[in-house]
């Protein structure tokens, strides 16, 4: 009882709370007045429909939580001291009305959400591992976050905000500060920032130069000049071989700086792959849409006090050329034998190596220089799809090395990208390739290689001559055949959600993740799949399933299958079971609770052996000698009713 969180609270209301702990089976007592509650939290958010019926003025909750919610609230909850429980790492009490919150002795919370409240401040100076601050829709007049050098989000929007120092949050990735009465925002330390959101305010220039990662930028509604906004088209990161940035300077055709951004011009941003778009409050009929045709001609010139290029350093194929810009020098490679460059700053890849381009300039001999890396594209490592031809086809790369070349045709169509050590998740980090015929060809060394969600636009797969692809998410397509014999290293395949009524996985011996939900497969043979810790094959047609082999198995889910009988007596490391709308029998769900692996000692174990009362088999199941909810099964918890699982 010695932690504890305090709300004032509307007398008589229902309260909507969450938690979490940090350990299964934590108590947890909720006292107003004369009401008073017990329940048993695990580590996951209790459910958002929970309410405690306030018998007070105030509600007390005491338990080892550390994790506390209170959102949707409204004018319920209209005080919060979270002052006696300092082990909250997550605390979210958005859209109440407090007028006040102190978090001075909470150090350890990673994330504050104190949105849609009546806030005039907020001090987190001692939140020093915070890594996530939402704090918009409120009253606050100013905002210091400079002991939040963790934070990676930052969202202040909607507040009375008129300045805001970001120089000592260099790890934010996020910033979100619109709608405020900001006059200036210095960003040239947060070069990790890949969205900056700070339209409706007063800034007058906004420079970039230092954020090299931005991708989308909402910096409508602010006093920018026809020069502003030149000097910041000019600031734009080159996103050429990159899916395109977007940068929206206008929200309609009121705003006041309309003329101003239509004097400017817009072909510096579109010269390097950027779009230049109507914010329109984000749901207008002019949302996503080019401003018009700008008529302003301004050329971006770089200072000449010395001499820099616009890249340092850069990765190009042999036979491909690459365009350095500045203007008025001399250009000289230092092995041509590698890479040569023309008088306009054309570099052209001749053979792999390495060669510094160096920039001269006419007046002060000032240099600078950029390091090209030419690669071998490896043409040998195909990976064939068959698509619709005209489509967008999202794709997504991974490869053992940085900077590794790949190259893309389709028909006409070719793209060269450069990729990296990350696959990135899907499915809002593609690489999106527009199909020039029905078939789509993947070059180059990579072993990672994504390309789900993309539906009916993709019927055919063939990654048999990359032998060293060692992950692959072919999902969410309608695949009828995949092939994955010769593809031997693999060690994660995902092939969910096609139309699949056939998998081989023989020959896969490395794998540790299996995911083949969603199809048509009637059989399916994993006793050569020994590594496998996860599999999920959910939403097929099985009758048997063999996993005697699969004893490092630690998550299986084989949900609405035709499954008459299941056996873990080997996978004594399976801690997750899902298992339900299959034809088990009372005998055959006594022998499943027989053979489940011994788990006392570790809790947190579960089998979902019912999906709810509805389910074909609900009395057999009741019916076995273990068939109760919540009843301890070696170790397990038996649960009855459940969500579907996404």
């Amino acid at each position: 009882m010695s932690r504890f969180v305090t709300l004032t609270v509307q007398n008589g209301a229902d309260i909507k709370l969450r938690f979490y702990a940090n350990e299964a089976n934590t108590p947890v007592k909720i006292v107003s007045g004369a009401q008073e509650y017990n329940i048993i939290v695990g580590t996951s958010w209790t459910p958002s429909s929970n309410t405690y019926n306030a018998g007070a003025s105030t509600m007390t909750v005491y338990g080892d939580i550390i994790g506390f919610n209170c959102i949707n609230n409204f004018d319920k909850v209209t005080g919060l001291d979270v002052s006696h429980n300092t082990t909250l790492i997550r605390l979210n009490c958005n859209s109440s009305q407090l007028t006040s919150l102190d978090v001075s002795q909470n150090t350890a919370l990673i994330s504050l959400e104190c949105r849609n409240n009546q806030l005039t401040s907020l001090d987190v100076s001692q939140n020093t591992a915070l890594t996530s601050l939402v704090c918009y829709n409120n009253q606050l007049t100013s905002l210091d976050v400079s002991q939040n050098t963790a934070l990676t989000t930052l969202s202040c929007s909607n507040n009375q905000i008129t300045s805001l120092d970001v120089s000592q949050n260099t790890v934010l990735e996020w910033l979100r500060c619109y709608a405020n009465q900001l006059t200036n925002l210095d960003i040239s330390q947060n070069t990790a920032l890949t969205q900056l959101n700070c339209y409706a305010n007063q800034l007058t220039s906004l420079d970039i130069s230092q954020n090299t990662d931005l991708k989308t930028i909402y910096c409508c509604n602010n006093a920018l000049s026809t020069d502003a906004v030149n000097n910041l088209f000019c600031d734009l990161l080159n996103r050429e071989g990159l899916p395109s940035g977007k940068i929206y300077m206008l929200n309609n055709t009121s705003d006041a700086n309309y003329y101003m951004v239509l004097g400017s011009n817009k072909q510096n941003a579109l010269d390097k792959n950027w779009e230049v778009l109507y914010y329109d409050n984000s749901n207008g009929p002019l949302y996503d849409t080019d401003i018009p045709p700008t008529t302003g001609n301004y050329v971006c010139i770089y200072p000449v006090t010395g001499v820099s290029v616009n890249h340092t350093n850069a990765t190009v194929f042999v036979g491909d050329t690459y365009q350095l810009t500045n203007q008025n020098v001399g250009w000289s490679s230092s092995n041509n034998g590698v890479a040569t460059v023309d008088n306009n700053g054309l570099v052209t890849a001749v053979a792999a190596g390495t060669a510094t381009i160096t920039a001269t300039t006419e007046d002060g001999n000032f240099k600078a220089d950029c390091e090209i890396t030419v690669k071998s594209l490896d043409m040998v490592s195909a990976i064939t799809l068959t698509v619709q031809n005209g489509e967008d086809i999202g794709l997504q790369f991974k490869a053992d090395e940085e900077n590794t070349p790949v190259k893309i045709i389709s028909g006409t169509q070719e793209y060269n990208f450069v990729v990296g050590t990350d696959l990135a998740p899907a499915p809002n980090n593609f690489y999106f390739c527009n199909a020039g015929a029905s078939t789509m060809t993947v070059y180059g060394d990579i072993s990672g290689f994504g390309c789900g969600h993309n539906y009916s636009k993709l019927t055919g797969l063939d990654i048999s001559k990359n032998t060293a692809l060692t992950e692959l998410n072919c999902r969410l397509n309608e695949l009828t055949n995949l092939d994955v014999s010769k593809n031997t290293a693999l060690t994660k395949l995902a092939c969910g959600y096609n139309q699949l009524t056939n998998l081989d996985v023989s020959k896969n011996t490395a794998l540790t993740v299996l995911t083949c939900s969603g199809n048509q497969l009637t059989n399916l043979d994993v006793s050569h799949n020994t590594a496998l810790t996860k599999f999920f094959c959910y939403n097929n047609q099985l009758t048997n399933l063999d996993l005697s082999h699969n004893t490092a198995l630690s998550w299986l889910n084989c949900i609405e299958n035709q499954l008459t009988s299941l056996d873990f007596s080997q996978n004594t490391a399976l801690s997750q079971i899902l298992c339900y709308d299959n034809p088990l029998s009372t005998e055959a769900v006594n022998a499943l609770f027989c053979s489940l692996p011994d788990r006392t000692a570790y809790g947190g174990s579960k089998i979902f052996i019912l999906n709810d009362t509805n389910d074909a088999n609900h009395a057999e199941v009741l019916a076995s000698c273990k068939g109760k909810p919540n009843l301890p099964l070696r170790g397990f918890i038996c649960v009855i009713l459940v969500q579907h699982p996404t």
